[in-house]
């Protein structure tokens, strides 16, 4: 990626060694050729994905590589969706030769058609972890690499909008503390019914339903959150024995609720982290029919954002659309074995015999270097003030480790084609999750009063469409603070649960250069530096990032340029 303080150069040298003119007919015979990449590094070391999975400290090897030839291009420049394939065969056996900072890889036995004038050549990087770590693309290419069919896209970390097991154990374990119910003398109370006003007043706020504590009757439903909220309700219920003095029923009904709580053997430990999402992702609703019941996908009343539009990262990918040059001399030795030629441009000036494949051909380079098909999004923490306030205006002290990033939330992803853009009409809007956002020493970066700004959280994305003129930037924190507070809607982000500052990137109104043209671009680096500003608008549960009127916590100024930073306050 085009980086202002660093430059990675990832070119493809392509060495086609053929048989004699007396071998070849230039319009039937195929011609026995070598093809080669090199992968040049001149880098400084960052942080992750990881650092090493973004590749910016470590050149990564490179598997699956697809190289597809074309003749000269209908535009007579770079191949497009409208151009046909020419055939290629690969054989034999590879090798490698270092060169100064750089590695050739050389392929024997290619066999191409005459008329060859051009590539399409894919990289991906050797896969470092699981999908979290490593990212991923789900790959389209045919077998006659058509580029109408060839595309590229994210994968769903939760392929359908089916209910969890999980997220139903959550969901009846509330419904039984709800039902809660006592029997004195043959006679059944319930909780919802009690007429003590501690209870009524519980009740109401346990089911969501108190405009005071949420203006919506859903609520954050991951495991962590749901223990803070039903650990709070036996505290109430535990601490306050003045109000149960006297009324025996009313002590029942409390009792039976603190035994419903504890009977919690079957609840489950890490959802929905223990299937990839985020845990603001988990949402119930409190319906009179039906209790609490879990939502998974986006609606009127739930607005939220449903499970399957989560996604993982991008992987690294590598991509060129070249032309070609020819040479009616073997070049082989010029280009691996001579110590001296450290240079693509110095290799590519030796092809002299124009840009098509003929039975003259001796060897052919690929002209345009291989480089980077995915876009990099940088984030970095700017210092906070000692004190945030919430949205009860309470000041909130910001210790050094009370707030640590723990994901990142891009929208605005849409399946690409064959060059890395997206296509069009446009896939559905995907959200990409990366939750491997700690430091190379394996601990989070986290808001602070005292250092200027963070080293870089760096996520891998796809180039975000024309027309998306903003793009949401969702930040996950977890409250380690020593204090619940209050956020977005005057939802509860309790002590040790995660909650989410939402923020939108906007192509700057003035576009100087092509690659302003969208939000993320392939082969450069949008960096963003936030300003974390108060905590009012905090999310506990993911809202539907699709949504025009949604409430966003963090301001993005309107500029975006090549590797400069963006500062962005979050109010």
């Amino acid at each position: 990626m085009r980086y202002k303080d660093y430059i990675w150069i990832l070119a493809l040298l392509a060495l086609l060694t053929g048989c004699s003119s007396e071998e070849v007919d230039d319009t039937t015979a195929s011609v026995s050729a070598r093809l080669a990449l090199a992968v040049t590094q001149t880098s400084i070391p960052t942080t992750r994905q990881g650092g090493d999975v973004v590749q910016s400290t470590s050149v990564r090897e490179i598997n699956l590589l697809r190289k597809i030839p074309f003749g000269i291009p209908e535009n007579g420049s770079k191949i497009t969706v409208d151009d046909i394939p020419k055939s290629l065969t690969e054989s034999g056996t590879t090798y490698q030769y270092d060169k100064s900072n750089q590695k050739v890889f050389f392929s024997k036995e290619v066999i191409l058609v005459p008329g060859t004038a051009s590539f399409l050549v894919y990289g991906r990087a050797a896969p470092k972890g699981d999908n979290a770590q490593n990212g991923v693309l789900q790959t389209t290419i045919t077998p006659d690499g058509y580029p109408a069919d060839i595309s590229f896209s994210l994968k769903q970390i939760c392929a359908t909008t089916d209910v969890p097991n999980d997220a139903k154990a959550i969901a009846a374990y509330l419904n039984r503390i709800a039902n809660a119910q006592a029997t004195i003398d043959g006679t059944t109370y319930s909780w919802k019914n009690s007429t003590n006003a501690l209870l009524k007043l519980l009740y109401t706020n346990f089911t969501g339903q108190n405009p005071e504590f949420s203006t919506a009757a859903k609520r954050a439903g991951s495991s962590l959150s749901i223990s803070k909220f039903v650990e709070a309700l036996r505290f109430s219920l535990s601490n306050q024995s003045e109000h149960f003095i006297g009324d025996a029923t009313a002590t029942a009904i409390r009792d039976a609720i603190i035994a419903e709580i504890d009977n919690n053997k079957d609840f489950p430990a890490n959802y929905p982290g223990s299937i990839g999402l985020p845990d603001g992702a988990a949402v119930l609703m409190w319906t009179s029919e039906d209790g609490f019941v879990p939502q998974v996908e986006t609606s009127t009343e739930a607005a939220i954002n449903s499970i399957d539009r989560y996604c993982y990262p991008a992987e690294l990918y590598y991509f060129t659309n070249s032309l070609i040059r020819t040479s009616t001399m073997d070049l082989v030795n010029r280009a691996y074995t001579d110590e001296t030629v450290t240079k693509w441009e110095d290799i590519v000036s030796q092809y002299q015999s124009g840009g098509v494949v003929t039975a003259n051909t001796q060897a052919a380079a690929i002209v345009d270097p291989l480089q980077y098909a995915v876009g990099c999004l940088q984030v970095k923490l700017k210092k906070v003030a000692p004190t945030l306030k919430d949205s009860q205006d309470q000041d909130i002290t910001v210790t050094e480790k009370a707030f640590p990033l723990t994901g990142i939330i891009v929208d605005g992803q849409h399946t690409v084609g064959f060059d890395f853009k997206p296509q069009t009409p446009l896939s559905p809007d995907r959200f990409i999750y990366d939750n491997q956002v700690k430091t190379n020493g394996d601990d989070y970066y986290y808001m602070s009063t005292t250092v200027d700004e963070s080293n870089p959280v760096e996520t891998l994305v796809l180039q975000s469409a024309e027309n998306d003129n903003k793009v949401k930037v969702i930040l996950e924190f977890q409250n380690n603070s020593d204090i619940n507070f209050y956020g977005a809607n005057n939802g509860v982000i309790y002590r040790g649960t995660k909650f989410y500052m939402i923020g939108t990137v906007n192509r700057p109104t003035e576009r100087t250069a092509d690659y302003m043209n969208q939000v993320f671009t392939q082969d450069f680096t949008t960096t963003l530096s936030v300003k974390i500003a108060s905590l009012k608008e905090a999310y506990n549960v993911l809202p539907d990032l699709l949504s025009p009127s949604l409430e966003v916590g963090i301001q993005i100024t309107n500029k975006w340029i090549q590797s400069t930073t963006t500062t962005v306050p979050l109010e």
